[in-house]
């Protein structure tokens, strides 16, 4: 399922969408001169610039900033790939079905912060703002619970059921769902919250990594991972996306999984086999624990829930024993690089489709020319009226020839008088 596009004008300035809803795009006023980037943001983390400007180069005008483009829910705000971040937070505007989002914001995040730890729960913090400067103080208690006024990303944390919080941070946002029903092979499951990618170097490699996250995010990194390193990618030869469900009905092999988190991802259209993923076998997350990459095979001890350690640094060694060490850097800064994150530059401004259009002119022009006819039928009346002779009153002579006769009698306006016992008829004097 694809999502409307939204296209930049070749100025930069001003974007518009061919969607049946009809977004316009404005670039937010302070940022104008930006180019579509947050100026004030200094990029300082290891990432693979080159996705970015590379497809940047080869794309055809428009068409980069065209494809990434997704509106994220009761906001004007958008989130993009390869962008700074930061600016201020936006309230969400909820309608009265989702009140319960009354008071949360989204945005602030800036790519700086995109990188957690292999522990659930990292990648969040709070921005402070000190005069021209902000700075970020990372929160390092692992718990997402406490995570329900702010998505400084914009996007919700991955959802493991009882595990740190994540049952509470998912009803706090249940409503707020971002980057639904992206995925091109959903398989009937387009409102699935999460998808899940698998990602193997080649087809002979044995060695596989599956990433964890929205639906539209994922279909993103994929998008990005598949493409040649020339190109900004990582050659990564990957299983087309599916969704991740959260369920006990995962890898039957797996002892804990009726008992332990764990979300479960079916490859093939013919559901094969399912594979599951817990907390544990997590390698990476990014973008406030949003985004993930893991193997079935590996454990981290640390993030076990009776794990006595839960350090955010916490992880065990993980074995890349036959997987090349170039590539797998390659995925972890080429995801950090391209995944969405709120783009502070840019506002949507609805704009009125043809039907609405057609709306407007029937409720409200069409009542005003009914008054301006009316107004012309009585002006016309009035006047009809006042110029039309009136009829006989029944003595054979009209009112205003009785008004004549009475002038002609006294002689108003006329120069002529009568004298007593004559009467003027037919112009003659008669005695």
């Amino acid at each position: 399922m694809s999502a409307p596009s939204l296209e930049i004008d070749t100025d930069g300035l001003h974007r518009r969408s061919d969607s049946p809803q009809g977004h316009h795009l404005q670039r937010r006023h302070e940022y104008i001169e930006s180019t579509g980037q947050n100026p004030s943001i200094q990029l300082t983390v290891p990432l693979n610039n080159a996705a970015c400007s590379q497809q940047r180069t080869d794309s055809p005008q428009g068409a980069w900033e065209r494809k990434p483009l997704f509106q994220l829910p009761f906001t004007s705000s958008l989130a993009n790939r390869c962008v700074n971040g930061g600016g201020a937070p936006v309230s969400l505007s909820p309608d009265s079905a989702s009140s319960a989002l009354s008071g949360k914001t989204i945005g602030g995040g800036t790519r700086n912060e995109i990188y957690g730890s292999a522990q659930y729960g990292s990648g969040f913090g709070t921005y402070r703002q000190n005069g021209d400067s902000t700075t970020y103080e990372p929160d390092l208690t692992l718990d997402v619970s406490s995570r329900t006024s702010n998505l400084a990303f914009g996007f919700r944390p991955i959802p493991w059921g009882n595990y740190r919080g994540a049952d509470t941070a998912e009803k706090a946002w249940k409503d707020y769902r971002p980057g639904v029903g992206f995925a091109s092979s959903m398989i009937g499951r387009d409102s699935a919250l999460n998808a899940g990618w698998i990602a193997r170097k080649n087809e002979e490699d044995r060695s596989r990594f599956d990433i964890l996250g929205d639906a539209a995010t994922i279909n993103i990194i994929a998008d990005v991972l598949t493409l040649p390193t020339d190109k900004g990618g990582c050659g990564a030869d990957g299983i087309y996306v599916q969704p991740m469900i959260y369920t006990s009905l995962a890898n039957p092999n797996d002892t804990g999984a009726d008992t332990e988190p764990n979300l479960a991802m079916s490859e093939g259209t013919i559901m094969a086999f399912t594979i599951a993923l817990h907390p544990w076998n997590i390698i990476q997350y990014w973008r406030g624990s949003s985004v993930a990459i893991g193997n079935s095979t590996y454990n981290n001890a640390f993030a076990h829930p009776n794990a006595t350690n839960q350090d955010y640094w916490a992880a065990s060694p993980l074995d890349l024993t036959g997987v090349d060490p170039d590539w797998f850097n390659c995925l972890n800064r080429t995801i950090a690089a391209v995944i969405p994150i709120v783009d502070p530059t840019l506002v949507v401004r609805n704009r009125k489709t043809p039907g609405q259009i057609a709306g407007i002119v029937v409720g409200v022009v069409v009542p005003v020319l009914l008054i301006v006819a009316a107004a012309v039928f009585w002006f016309l009346r009035r006047r009809k009226a006042e110029t039309t002779v009136p009829e006989s009153d029944g003595n054979n002579v009209s009112v205003l020839g009785k008004h004549l006769h009475s002038s002609l009698r006294s002689g108003s306006g006329t120069g002529i008088a009568e004298t007593p016992g004559e009467s003027v008829e037919g112009g003659e004097k008669k005695a």
